[in-house]
């Protein structure tokens, strides 16, 4: 605090304002002060240098305004008029002061610690390499080399393909290959669709009627109002595969290739439909089916006239013939029998005791909705009943109800 006064008042006054300074830190159990007085516009600081913390200032004729201020409380200890006694003001904080909140503080740490990391590692090359080559590599040039691959490094891992994974019915497949997602332009009143990376870059253009999502490398697009094709992540045909359609009300004719088997089907004509592979060649030679449904968990649930079975990639069958079936879900799979519907897990086994059903859903999250006569009630993958105490509300919702043929 010295150093910011360059004058002094005269000893007696000096004298005076410290006993008067010290009366007052006394009387409110202030351990140190400091007297600083003003006159003229100067200012004079006439005790201790060490000490920062408490302030005592008063005018110039015999400190009839003398105070002590606690700087780190903000609280003045000020004579009043009278002399007689103390009386104790709030300041406000008037010095400049800057806080850091935990969040500056981390990551001030966190470059801190990068600095001295690299420093550490830089010196020890340059260490290592004296040694070696008896030449002397300067640390700064360590430095360098050792941030620009950093920088490098952050840059290669911000600027990476974007590749989500998800989850189907339990297995990792991927979607949105090298970031391509359907976009849609409207062109004199036509959509017009194509493909963009995750910048919002068109990447394949907007030409086409419509547009389905990458899975595994490739998408089928529609090319005119009847025709479906096969594109690559480049834009171009995969092969000369062209799916038609009857008619411009007719669902879409394709499947997709979401699923680890890298097979999607296609439906050729009315109960035509076969298996076709990420380059568009056919997966089965000669072989189609009235019905078929995507593979999942290994299987594709296919149906030949009334007979529904479960084949693998390559078309076998792999599971008896039942009277109808779902598609497997969390690798359980319901199937029908003579005497009702039951489930069956990827061996074909029946999983509980092979109850029969008259109606029942998939699973999904772990639990499945059946129906017995007018019984509507919730099964766990142990075909054990789930009762109302379980859940807060069990209740199947509408559609649920319609897809038991309870509603």
């Amino acid at each position: 605090m010295a150093s910011k006064f360059t004058k002094k008042f005269k000893k007696n006054k000096r004298k005076a304002g410290k006993n008067a300074a010290d009366n007052i830190a006394a009387q409110n159990n202030v351990e140190e002060s400091v007297v600083i007085a003003s006159a003229d516009g100067i200012a004079s600081d006439v005790l201790d240098d060490s000490v920062n913390d408490i302030a005592v200032s008063g005018d110039n004729d015999g400190f009839d305004d003398l105070s002590v201020i606690d700087i780190s409380s903000e609280v003045e200890y000020r004579l009043n008029q009278e002399r007689t006694g103390i009386e104790v003001v709030k300041l406000t904080k008037s010095a400049s002061t800057r806080a850091y909140n935990s969040f500056d503080l981390f990551f001030i740490k966190m470059w801190a610690a990068i600095v001295a990391f690299i420093s550490y590692i830089s010196e020890g090359i340059s260490g290592i390499f004296s040694k070696i080559f008896k030449r002397t590599l300067p640390v700064r040039y360590v430095k360098a080399f050792i941030s620009a691959l950093l920088i490098i490094l952050v840059i290669i891992i911000v600027l990476s393909p974007f590749n989500l994974q998800i989850g189907n019915r339990g297995e990792n497949v991927t979607i949105f290959n090298n970031s391509l997602i359907p976009v849609c332009r409207t062109e004199n009143g036509v959509e017009k669709w194509g493909y963009a990376n995750k910048s919002g870059k068109e990447i394949i253009p907007c030409k086409f009627y419509d547009a389905e999502p990458f899975y595994n490398g490739v998408a089928f697009v529609k090319t005119d109002d009847l025709s479906w094709r096969l594109i690559g992540t480049d834009g171009k045909f995969k092969g000369d595969l062209i799916v038609r359609m009857t008619d411009v009300n007719e669902e879409r004719p394709v499947g997709d290739f979401n699923n680890s088997e890298k097979r999607a089907w296609i439906r050729e004509s009315r109960d035509k439909y076969t298996f076709i592979k990420t380059n568009g060649s056919k997966a089965f030679k000669n072989i189609y089916y009235n019905y078929v449904e995507s593979f999942s968990n290994g299987y594709a649930m296919v149906r030949v006239g009334e007979e529904y079975k479960f084949i693998n990639k390559y078309g076998k069958v792999k599971s008896p013939v039942y009277k109808d079936a779902k598609s497997f879900s969390e690798g359980i799979a319901a199937v029908r029998k003579d005497s009702g519907w039951t489930f069956v897990n990827t061996s074909f086994k029946e999983i509980g005791k092979g109850a029969a059903y008259t109606a029942v859903t998939s699973f999904k999250n772990g639990y499945a909705w059946v129906r017995v006569g007018e019984t509507v009630y919730l099964i766990d993958k142990n075909g054990k009943a789930v009762t109302p105490t379980d859940f807060v509300d069990l209740k199947p919702s509408d559609e649920t109800l319609r897809e038991l043929g309870a509603l």
